[in-house]
């Protein structure tokens, strides 16, 4: 589910670690199916897809190492902002770029464009200076705008776009393996998956 509500943010780098985390979530479960796979069905999908993300922007290059440097999600992150913002103090722009080179990366194993870094420092100097907080709002979360923004620049730097922060109309895959496993084959309407895990089962 975390996966849904890292798409919903448009967040790279906690997709793509909630996405490992559902593949070792699954190699548990092969492990078992290759001890027992003449009564072992394994069918892996999605109810949809969330954030239309794509993979390669501009140029036929992805830079998905980068998301490495993100040192936790979004939300934490937008924590971290807000806990800063809400000090009884002056907050300087240095100690808000040492936050987001510390959490994110950026400056130190990743450079900035002047565009990125004028993104950044734009949101901080609205938020921070001239305290006019206005969060972006997803089906999960309400997010810092200057999280938003170290957001949309770490997906610039490992070259991922998104076309949605909602759900989208586009086709999910269908994996499947073991006893049945042949009933999954090509395009089918999502009620048709029940349906034939239950034939698979030997049920009528």
């Amino acid at each position: 589910g975390k996966i849904d509500w890292a798409c919903h943010s448009n967040d790279p780098a906690t997709t793509f670690n909630e996405v490992v985390d559902m593949d070792n979530a699954v190699r548990v479960a092969y492990d078992f199916y290759k001890k027992h796979p003449k009564e072992t069905l394994i069918v892996i999908t999605a109810d949809h897809e969330t954030g239309g993300l794509g993979l390669g922007t501009a140029k036929y290059e992805l830079q998905l190492k980068s998301l490495a440097n993100q040192k936790e999600s979004q939300e934490v992150l937008s924590r971290s902002i807000t806990d800063l913002r809400k000090m009884n103090r002056s907050v300087g722009w240095e100690e808000v770029k040492s936050l987001l080179t510390k959490k994110m990366g950026f400056w130190k194993e990743l450079p900035l464009t002047w565009e990125q870094e004028k993104m950044l420092r734009d949101e901080y100097e609205e938020s921070f200076v001239k305290k006019h907080v206005v969060f972006e709002q997803s089906l999960y979360s309400k997010t810092e705008p200057l999280a938003a923004a170290a957001r949309k620049v770490m997906s610039q730097i490992a070259m991922v776009g998104w076309t949605s922060g909602n759900h989208t109309a586009g086709y999910v895959p269908v994996y499947a393996i073991g006893a049945g496993s042949n009933l999954f084959m090509g395009k089918m309407d999502n009620t048709e998956i029940p349906k034939r895990i239950a034939k698979a089962g030997g049920y009528k």
